[in-house]
């Protein structure tokens, strides 16, 4: 089932416009600071948990059910393609902020 279809994305661009999330690095959400990916999987409404006592969050991955606090599921991942590992570098080592991430969702994803 795709779950990026262009209304999720245009969402998507627009959280990370709002000014509703601050910017983390290295992390889908830590001490209640978000990645651009951690934005995507906040809006498509998935469920976050926790085993830190909400330092981190993440969601619940592989057959032992671990919590992954620094991946996108990989239905998502999937879907996002060759602009995955883009998106982390713009987010965790290049220093774009969510409106030049939010630019390049556009240029190259919708």
């Amino acid at each position: 089932m795709k779950r990026l279809d262009q209304e999720t994305i245009l969402m998507w661009i627009a959280a990370l416009r709002s000014g509703d999330y601050q910017h983390g690095k290295s992390a889908l959400c830590q001490d209640s600071k978000y990645c651009c990916l951690g934005v995507l999987y906040d809006i498509i409404g998935e469920e976050w948990v926790s085993e830190n006592d909400g330092y981190a969050w993440g969601h619940r991955a592989g057959e032992e059910g671990e919590v992954d606090y620094w991946d996108l599921p990989e239905d998502l991942k999937a879907e996002l393609g060759r602009h995955y590992p883009m998106l982390i570098s713009m987010n965790d080592f290049w220093n774009a902020d969510f409106n030049r991430i939010a630019r390049y969702i556009e240029e190259n994803i919708l």
